[in-house]
């Protein structure tokens, strides 16, 4: 039992930052020119839930649900599983956030069905930063613009990106928080591990949607 409390989280880190970060530059450059399209989709999702039509959830919730089987199936078992074992689980994780999302938006349970106010006026708007937030995180760290993670296209981006939305539906179950929280305490974990300057930023981003979701359930009608 000492031995085991003596490990920290460094001691179970697979690689080294110049590893992770040389593989995110090969990723991105094989998969480019699709950033455009990722970032198109994300102006498409800002105008839907703003201006919400019958089927914005459900354009909404594919949207989401696409970003999270891609890095499961592109992402984590092309690129992540050639330098760390645990790839296969976290792939079903993101796998198990699509199925969840694709289920909640067919049943009701997330939905982005009027105009956002109040408390989900902020998801939006954090939604609305993320994508020049995490490149700029990227630049103040030193790293190379080819390193950057892309809303829909890398894990991280994709986790900050859900957290934001859910905050901004008009209903969004609970089920739904559970794998993102999963990926922002592993994440942060790991990246502290890695010493990077912005391991709080997901763990944070997490912290904010799920406060943001209590306050909308239990707080009045009016001051939502």
């Amino acid at each position: 039992m000492e031995d085991l409390l003596s490990y920290s989280i460094s001691d179970f880190l697979m690689y080294s930052p110049e590893i992770y970060y040389r593989l995110l530059a090969r990723y991105n450059e094989a998969i480019w020119p699709l950033h455009f399209v990722a970032l198109i989709l994300s102006f498409v999702v800002i105008g839907l839930i703003y201006r919400p039509k019958q089927w914005s959830g459900l354009a909404v919730g594919v949207i989401v649900a696409a970003g999270w089987l891609w890095a499961a199936i592109v992402y984590f078992q092309s690129y992540y599983a050639t330098i760390s074992w645990a790839a296969p689980y976290f792939s079903g994780l993101f796998v198990f956030e699509a199925l969840l999302l694709i289920v909640g938006v067919v049943s009701g349970r997330l939905s982005f069905t009027d105009r956002p106010y109040g408390i989900r006026l902020i998801g939006l708007a954090l939604f609305v930063g993320i994508p020049l937030l995490v490149p700029g995180l990227a630049i103040v760290e030193g790293r190379e613009m080819a390193m950057e993670e892309m809303v829909w296209l890398t894990p991280d981006a994709t986790v900050l990106a859900t957290c934001s939305l859910l905050l901004a539906a008009s209903r969004s179950h609970w089920l739904l928080y559970l794998a993102p929280a999963t990926w922002a305490i592993l994440r942060g974990a790991l990246l502290w591990a890695m010493e990077s300057p912005s391991w709080w930023l997901m763990p944070l981003v997490m912290g904010v949607t799920v406060a943001g979701a209590l306050y909308r359930r239990y707080s009045p009608h009016w001051a939502r």
